[in-house]
């Protein structure tokens, strides 16, 4: 098993707000699938099934099932299809959270294994978006100790190494949850 290396940690460091967001936009989703026509009426269901049965021989039979017209074919298999589609759309969202889920909870907690000042400086350049110059400045002003660009981004570099060996994430995990990131869910 491969597991992510540093330059996908620091991917998903930065990915941890957005992670968030996309785990509980996907759980309303999946509150939501429940609701009254949330995926299509009855009507629409047989619509669309009556559209999709077609009989591409031009050949004559006398099969009893054949002589059906479209409509009537799918509207005697409407209901298992709408919960087959019911099912996979809950499945799906199901999924997701939980891929989302697993990697927060292991990039959460390689995090709070980290020293206040490392964890500090990923908040503040990852999360807060701050310059190098900003970090120095506001570490000094909340700690009262120095710290050069290069110790701080020393210290990053130690926290994000640490992250990588603590979180165990395999690069499987990390290419389902930045495909979700990027809106390409498989």
């Amino acid at each position: 098993m491969s597991y992510i290396k540093y330059q996908e940690a620091e991917k998903l460091i930065e990915s941890l707000p957005l992670l968030e967001q996309l785990r509980q936009s996907a759980w309303i989703d999946l509150c939501g699938i429940n609701a009254k026509e949330s995926m299509g009426t009855d009507s629409d269901y047989i619509y669309s099934l009556a559209v999709g049965v077609k009989n591409l021989s031009d050949m004559p039979s006398t099969n009893s099932k054949e002589l059906r017209s479209a409509t009537e074919t799918a509207a005697h298999g409407y209901e298992y299809a709408k919960n087959t589609d019911y099912d996979n759309v809950r499945l799906e969202i199901q999924n997701e959270i939980i891929s989302i889920r697993v990697i927060e909870d292991k990039i959460n907690l390689a995090i709070g294994s980290l020293s206040l000042l490392q964890q500090n400086i990923l908040q503040l350049f990852y999360k807060d978006k701050l310059s190098w110059k900003e970090v120095i400045e506001k570490i000094k002003s909340e700690s009262s100790a120095y710290y050069s660009k290069r110790q701080a981004q020393e210290q990053r570099r130690f926290a994000i190494d640490k992250i990588t060996r603590i979180s165990k994430v395999t690069d499987k995990e990390y290419r389902e949850v930045i495909g979700i990131v990027r809106g390409k869910v498989e």
